[in-house]
């Protein structure tokens, strides 16, 4: 993601994110981040927030990719103290990642 920037998280996080949860999700990953607006279906992935985010994520560019990808689960990046976050906490439970989802084994 480092080489790509935000059209590269843009794309990542919107292929992630397929069902609504409620709530603006902001993604900081240092010198790049968006905003998923998960209160419309599908969320919607945008630069400037729809309104103050609920729950903000921060992380390496790499730890963000590795779950946009579904190769790592937020939680477990979030107990191993590769995310931090911030806001209402609860967000958390309720993503339903596509990729995590579709994740096979």
């Amino acid at each position: 993601m480092a080489d790509g920037g935000i059209d590269v998280l843009k794309t990542a996080a919107g292929a992630a994110f397929d069902a609504p949860f409620g709530a603006v999700l902001a993604i900081d990953c240092g010198d790049v981040g968006v905003f998923v607006d998960g209160t419309v279906a599908p969320p919607c992935i945008v630069e400037t927030p729809p309104g103050a985010p609920d729950c903000a994520w921060r992380a390496a560019p790499d730890c963000v990719a590795e779950i946009l990808s579904g190769r790592l689960c937020p939680a477990k990046a979030f107990l191993n103290g590769q995310l931090s976050v911030s806001g209402d906490m609860s967000i958390m439970a309720r993503l339903d990642l596509a990729a995590i989802k579709n994740r096979s084994g």
